[in-house]
């Protein structure tokens, strides 16, 4: 399977490389994080990552792009007959990073617009926690923890405003490069798998990097 990993990583490298989007595909061939997985993981990591790629081909065979996270998150959820309210998908823009994690609280996918703001190969957003990778200041992580318990829980079966949650730093933990943005987070959503809970959407708007770089998007 790790030879199968490497390319399916490469080749996703080569189609986001398409529209601009330089990303690393692993720092070690050896690839230490896909290989410490269960053989189970690493299965369902290799149809993932098989499924990204059938996505941004036929996305771009329309000239659509894929680096375009509502083109991705629509796309994805038609394929596995996922959904979510209408209007929350609607209301993604080229700032927002969407990522979307089933009921064991792993990731299933996130936009690819994500790698405009972390230095992560993708080995490491697809093959490590995301908590390991990132850290907020102050208490932020505790409420975000908490509210996405409550909606695996089903305790929350609609989409959550999140604009009460202030605008904070994300920083990476894990990288020479330590980057941190500004991000402002938006909608929290079930995502449903017909009337049977899936897991949920984050929906996060990314404001600036720190200290001084303003990120160049449009919501357009």
């Amino acid at each position: 399977m790790q030879n199968q990993f490497r390319d399916l990583c490469v080749k996703l490298q080569g189609l986001l490389g398409q529209e601009g989007l330089h990303i690393v595909p692993f720092e070690s061939p050896s690839l230490p994080f896909f290989t410490s997985l269960t053989q189970e993981h690493q299965s369902q990591i290799i149809d993932l990552l098989n499924t990204l790629v059938e996505i941004a081909l036929d996305l771009q065979s329309q000239k659509l792009k894929v680096t375009e996270p509502i083109n991705l998150i629509k796309t994805f959820f038609k394929k596995f007959n996922l959904h979510a309210p209408g209007w929350v998908i609607d209301t993604i823009t080229k700032r927002d990073v969407v990522d979307v994690y089933n009921m064991d609280s792993r990731l299933v996918v996130a936009s690819f617009n994500f790698f405009e703001i972390c230095a992560y190969s993708i080995e490491e957003i697809f093959c490590r926690p995301w908590a390991e990778l990132w850290s907020r200041e102050g208490d932020i992580h505790i409420k975000i923890f908490q509210l996405c318990r409550s909606l695996l829980n089903g305790e929350i079966t609609q989409p959550v405003d999140m604009t009460y949650i202030p605008q904070h730093k994300v920083s990476e933990t894990y990288t020479a490069s330590g980057r941190s943005v500004i991000i402002q987070p938006r909608i929290f959503s079930p995502v449903y798998f017909g009337d049977k809970l899936f897991g949920f959407m984050s929906i996060n708007r990314i404001i600036r990097f720190e200290p001084e770089q303003i990120i160049g998007l449009t919501d357009d």
